[in-house]
């Protein structure tokens, strides 16, 4: 078996990109407990939010097995990104199993994700906790993006943008 390299503690992805486990002390993660997570997760989620891939959904949750505790949950409609969604999200690493973090990319660049510990939310160098304002910011330039051209007829019935930000 090889020697895989672990980091641990709430790094940003910009401070680290690679495998990750909560403490040192944790045992490598197994794809069992991956897909246990994932159900859990993805249940949870459904209390409150629409899961799935459809344009109409708030949600994907990916399930993919990479070797660490990492759960990557995308954003198909950012307006959806607040600091209660992010607090929802701690909520279930706290109450299910703290041994795991959730990444939800941007999309805006290549580290540009926000990654949530049990014990707080990071975002690029940012520490303390994520303002709504920030959540709106960084949603708002996600709609711009191809990738997201589905989501903004939402966004804009919703509200959350006017033609003028299109």
């Amino acid at each position: 078996m090889k020697n895989v390299e672990y980091r641990h503690g709430s790094p940003s992805l910009r401070e680290w990109e690679g495998w990750w486990r909560h403490s040192e002390s944790d045992p490598p993660a197994t794809l069992k407990e991956c897909r246990v997570a994932t159900n859990l997760l993805w249940d949870y989620l459904e209390t409150k939010y629409r899961v799935g891939s459809g344009d109409w959904d708030d949600l994907f949750l990916r399930g993919d097995f990479l070797g660490d505790r990492s759960q990557t949950l995308e954003l198909v409609y950012p307006p959806v990104l607040s600091p209660d969604f992010l607090d929802y999200v701690m909520a279930w690493l706290r109450q299910t199993d703290p041994k795991w973090r959730i990444i939800i990319p941007t999309f805006l660049g290549h580290r540009e994700a926000f990654v949530i510990y049990p014990e707080r939310v990071r975002f690029d160098d940012l520490i303390e906790k994520v303002s709504l304002e920030t959540c709106q910011k960084i949603a708002r330039k996600m709609l711009r993006l191809e990738a997201f051209r589905h989501a903004r007829e939402r966004a804009l019935e919703e509200g959350f943008i006017t033609p003028l930000d299109q």
